[in-house]
């Protein structure tokens, strides 16, 4: 089951946003099949409900990056800090993403759960109100960086999840109930 995208208008959007247990300590993971290769695209964000400002953003391909890798960024006053994975996923095949979030200064980015291949970040960057979560663009005063491709079995926790956990929701053992915010199965 999966839910395509067309990068033009098309994504998932409600006024649903966590309220996380520790401030800054987030996690957000989906599986995700691009179509094409595009210059950005956010997968999920959990925002401000109508600003362009304070955000967690889980993000494909953009222009930080130097080809296909996942994002995970912190915005917050229109500046960003990001971590971004040193591997790459591939075009039309399936893929697991997932960014976590330790605090103000702790971001990692995930491809297929491979921890040995993630990327990390440490600059302080503080997130604030949030009240929306989206899936397949940015939610601002206008959508934008909207993803095209599929998207499936999407899912945020209240907590930071550990190597193992990622490893775990992108294996066979799936999405882990301990810390479970929300979760979209889209079809």
């Amino acid at each position: 089951m999966a839910r395509s995208l067309d990068g033009s208008g098309d994504y998932l959007s409600d006024t649903f946003a966590p309220t996380l247990t520790t401030d800054d300590t987030i996690s957000i993971v989906t599986w995700f099949k691009c179509d094409l290769s595009v210059s950005q695209g956010d997968l999920i964000t959990v925002s401000e409900n109508g600003a362009n400002g304070e955000a967690f953003r889980l993000r494909a391909a953009l222009p930080l990056a130097s080809g296909n890798e996942i994002t995970v960024t912190s915005r917050s006053s229109s500046t960003e800090e990001s971590a971004v994975t040193t591997n790459e996923w591939t075009n039309g095949v399936w893929h697991h993403a997932a960014g976590v979030w330790n605090g103000t200064a702790d971001r990692t980015a995930y491809l297929d759960g491979d921890a040995a291949n993630k990327g990390t970040d440490t600059a302080t960057k503080s997130v604030g109100t949030l009240g929306r979560t989206t899936l397949g663009a940015f939610w601002g005063t206008t959508q934008f960086n909207l993803y095209t491709g599929d998207l499936a079995h999407a899912a945020i926790y209240d907590g930071a999840l550990s190597d193992d956990d990622v490893a775990a929701a992108e294996g066979s053992a799936g999405y882990s109930a301990a810390l479970l915010a929300a979760e979209w199965l889209l079809a």
